[in-house]
């Protein structure tokens, strides 16, 4: 019996060896498991499919989470905006490649739970065109709200969002917190098909884009490269108008692609000579790639033959001359017809550098405003630079009348050098504060963008030695 089952294993060890045998290739030759429906092998540019990311290796589930879209880019670059309180806006831009015809232009959105939607609005404004209104109903979660591409124009695009709220039971600046919506702007904005090669001039808005999405910037780095190199070329990339610092990577350029839908990214390759060039990855992804070699003056020349120069880069801020009467206007800020039960109405600007001011010095605000009759008692307005109050004014007497133009005194040692916040606060009670608050008829605050802020000269400051 032993020797009949010996005899038995022996037979089913020699099949398997050979069926194995008839199987498997050479020692040399390595086998990929293969799937149905896998692309041929690509015959052109195998480096921008290899280096920077093969889309086909995603699942079909990632895939659809790499659509490329152009989002809706705001000064902050925050990827959730919120528009809180009973009225309030932002001013997004949207960039549309010459290209391209704008198609899957949407909104993103959802609203507090708080909001009454019947009386509430949302109206987006592109270009100065007003379109039709949205009800605020996205209680749940994130809803998608399709836009009318045909407002859309090549190029530059301002996109304004402006929220009308309504509290579903009470009145006043605490129900006025209570009322929000938010605004996705890394999935709102138009599709960018995958068909799209940008245009030379594209270049900084896509990174200027890409900066706002979650995921940020970022930087794939391969091995030989000069660190030195990389902190130039970041820097470059960094210093350009628009593109923020708050999510960036270093990573390296062999890695495998993400389900991340980059609109851009930047690669730096070792190579003899410093080049830059703009490259299409293999997922679609725009892909500034850079060998910046090892002379920093030969980089800055190869980066400058497609990123802007210096020279060409804006602030963001606008900047108050110190010892002229700037008007708001020039600062940004036109007139504002404010309402709600609380407001907050910010002025940003920015001083040189090298302004500084320590002394008893004092700056000026000329003040040009009205409020609406009637307004409940105890409606005060608070005028404060950098966060400290510098003046309270009363919003429940003479309201409706003609005012002439307020100067108020401010410390100039209050200011710094760099960005600073001139704010206009309200508030309001309810009246009565226990039931949803009516409509009104006009704006309960204006401030005339003709109103003036003065800040005194200083000395030029320097630090020698630093």
């Amino acid at each position: 019996m032993k020797q009949a089952l010996a005899a038995w294993c022996m037979v089913i060890m020699f099949v398997s060896g050979a069926l194995v045998s008839a199987q498997t290739p050479e020692p040399s030759i390595i086998v990929l498991p293969q799937t149905e429906g896998d692309p041929p092998a690509p015959d052109s540019d195998p480096e921008a499919l290899q280096i920077f990311g093969d889309r086909t290796s995603l699942s079909p589930t990632e895939s659809a989470l790499t659509e490329r879209r152009m989002p809706l880019v705001g000064a902050n670059r925050d990827a959730i905006v919120r528009l809180a309180g009973e009225s309030s806006a932002v001013d997004l831009s949207l960039f549309v490649p010459a290209t391209l015809q704008a198609t899957g232009f949407q909104l993103v959105l959802r609203t507090s739970i708080n909001v009454l939607p019947e009386r509430s609005s949302v109206t987006v404004i592109v270009n100065g065109a007003a379109l039709p209104a949205v009800r605020p109903v996205a209680l749940d979660g994130f809803v998608t709200v399709p836009l009318d591409n045909t407002v859309l124009q090549p190029g530059e695009n301002s996109v304004r969002i402006e929220s009308n709220l309504f509290h579903r039971i009470y009145c006043g600046p605490e129900a006025s917190f209570a009322l929000w919506i938010e605004v996705d702007t890394s999935l709102s904005g138009i599709i960018l098909p995958s068909e799209y090669r940008p245009e030379p001039e594209d270049l900084v808005h896509l990174l200027a884009a890409q900066s706002a999405l979650p995921q940020g910037l970022s930087f794939h780095v391969a091995d030989g490269v000069d660190p030195q190199m990389l902190g130039l070329v970041t820097a470059r990339v960094l210093g350009l108008r628009g593109v923020r610092v708050q999510g960036v990577t270093i990573g390296s350029p062999y890695a495998p692609a993400g389900a991340t839908g980059d609109l851009v990214r930047i690669a730096l390759l070792p190579g003899a000579e410093s080049t830059a060039d703009v490259v299409t990855g293999g997922d679609g992804a725009t892909v500034l790639r850079v060998r910046p070699g090892s002379v920093p003056e030969e980089t800055s020349i190869a980066l400058s033959s497609i990123l802007p120069t210096e020279d060409a880069l804006k602030p963001t801020v606008a900047v108050l001359e110190p010892g002229v009467a700037t008007t708001l206007g020039d600062l940004g800020r036109e007139d504002a017809a404010l309402r709600g039960h609380y407001i907050l109405h910010e002025v940003p600007f920015q001083l040189p550098a090298n302004w500084l001011v320590l002394g008893p010095q004092k700056g000026r605000l000329t003040l040009d405003y009205g409020f609406a009759e009637g307004l409940a008692e105890g409606a005060i307005l608070l005028i404060k630079l950098n966060g400290i109050t510098v003046r309270l004014l009363p919003l429940d007497v003479d309201g409706g009348d003609a005012l002439a133009p307020l100067s108020i005194a401010f410390l100039a040692s209050l200011l710094r050098s760099g960005v600073n916040v001139l704010a206009f606060e309200a508030i309001i009670p309810g009246n009565p504060p226990d039931l949803p608050c009516v409509n009104s008829d006009g704006p309960v605050l204006t401030i005339k963008g003709g109103s003036t802020v003065l800040v005194p000269a200083s000395p030029k400051m320097r630090f020698p030695g630093i």
